[in-house]
């Protein structure tokens, strides 16, 4: 059995790993230990606010945001978000991309396909 189904059981359900493991054993599995702890790490890294896998967090604190006034960048217009009806759609609108946030101390100009981003609109 994955270490991930074992962290998931646990995480989702609540079910403890060694009653999964002892219940594995009696069907002759084993549950791989390794990758559950490497699983439940990435879990609580996620709780805690990051992206899992090591990766930094992609939400901005009060030095990025520092960072988008001095560069001049007016606040994002999310007034668009509160117009829309009951079936759930609601006018398009269009956007700019006025900064990329890699969860670092700066911003990029540009990104490498597949990396993970932040993006700030207008």
């Amino acid at each position: 059995l994955s270490g991930q189904k074992c962290a998931n059981l646990l995480t989702t359900y609540g079910f403890p790993e060694d009653l999964t493991e002892l219940m594995a054993e009696e069907r002759g599995l084993k549950v791989d230990m390794e990758g559950f702890k490497v699983a439940m790490e990435d879990h609580k890294d996620r709780s805690k606010g990051g992206s899992g896998s090591g990766n930094a967090s992609l939400r901005l604190q009060a030095e990025q945001v520092a960072i988008i006034k001095s560069k001049g960048i007016a606040l994002t217009d999310d007034s668009h978000k509160y117009n829309w009806n009951s079936t759930g759609s609601g006018p398009k609108c269009d956007g700019t991309v006025k900064a990329i946030y890699l969860g670092k101390a700066d911003f990029v100009e540009r990104i490498q396909r597949g990396e993970k981003c932040g993006l700030i609109l207008d």
